[in-house]
């Protein structure tokens, strides 16, 4: 009976940690001032509680390029950067989650966050210059297994422009 007892106990805590786990264990991106959001997709943070989130962070650099941060953050400094976007001059958008991991492409919801939609190397990418809307990109291309979908972001007749299409996985820049 003591081995039963014992058994039972121990399949309860089992089942306990993973309920504890799936509650719990929220999954996101993670990277740190990367130059493409496709560059987030290789690592993931596991939240450690029910009062963090995931975030998305998109910052324009004083050469006007753009990098993102991902991760996970307290719900509550999730909240005062929500009322703070656009009275800081270099973050262009700072935005949270807590939604599931998207079953159909696996990329957690900060993925999605500031108007991005990160695609694995090797798919079908937007290709378009200057484009008001990333969404307003009608024309694809697959990307060669090497490649990554890349969505710059340029200032161009007064107006934030977009520039979408396929890069290379690992850019590098001389200086």
């Amino acid at each position: 009976m003591a081995g039963r007892h014992a058994l039972v106990t121990g399949l309860v805590a089992i089942v306990g940690l993973f309920y504890l786990t799936s509650v719990n264990g929220l999954s996101c991106l993670f990277c740190d001032r990367a130059v493409n959001i496709t560059d987030c997709l290789t690592q993931k943070a596991a939240c450690k509680d029910v009062d963090e989130q995931c975030f998305l962070d998109k910052t324009i650099l004083p050469d006007l390029t753009s990098v993102f941060s991902a991760g996970c953050r307290s719900k509550q400094v999730c909240a005062l950067i929500a009322s703070a976007v656009g009275k800081r001059d270099s973050v262009a958008c700072a935005q949270c989650c807590d939604d599931p991991v998207n079953n159909k492409t696996l990329i957690p919801c900060n993925g999605y966050l500031c108007n991005q939609n990160p695609q694995p190397a090797g798919s079908t990418c937007g290709v378009c210059d200057r484009v008001g809307d990333p969404t307003d990109c009608a024309i694809d291309q697959q990307c060669q297994p090497t490649e990554v979908c890349k969505v710059n972001t340029v200032f161009s007749g007064g107006a934030i422009k977009y520039e979408l299409g396929c890069e290379q996985k690992t850019v590098s820049y001389c200086f």
